[in-house]
């Protein structure tokens, strides 16, 4: 039996340089782990519609970017560089400007963190710099 799986590969001009595979579930974590640390309100529904709320303290544009990665259909589309820099900025910002947030949300959100492995997290970050860092494009395949 195959688990739905995600799979985010990074490219420059389609020559694939890293993929990172996530179970369906894990994706799915990890977008409310990112809600929580933009302050976000993401919640899934049983009928699996999304209702998403970003605070208007992010500008317009940065809002419909971040929204993108938030409220993605797991096995489709791209999220091209104006959006990964919108997504690594708004996480760096948050994450160097308010250091209580990742204690609060290791706290409160530790059933993702536990799903996603430390490890898993890391490879997010890593991914999302070199994504941002090269100008690449996320494909979710």
């Amino acid at each position: 039996m195959n688990e739905d799986v995600v799979i985010i590969a990074v490219s420059p001009d389609g020559v694939e340089q890293i993929r990172i595979t996530f179970s369906k579930q894990s994706f799915r974590n990890l977008q409310q782990v990112v809600a929580s640390i933009l302050g976000a309100t993401l919640r899934q529904d049983e009928d699996d519609s999304i209702l998403l709320r970003l605070p208007n303290t992010y500008p317009r544009k940065q809002r419909n970017n971040l929204a993108k990665f938030l409220l993605h259909p797991e096995r489709e589309g791209t999220l091209n560089d104006d959006e990964v820099s919108s997504l690594r900025d708004a996480l760096n910002y948050k994450l160097t400007n308010e250091p209580k947030i990742v204690q609060s949300i290791l706290n409160k959100q530790n059933q993702y963190y536990a799903t996603l492995t430390p490890t898993k997290w890391e490879q997010f970050l890593d991914f999302l710099n070199a994504s941002w860092m090269n100008k690449l494009n996320w494909s979710f395949l």
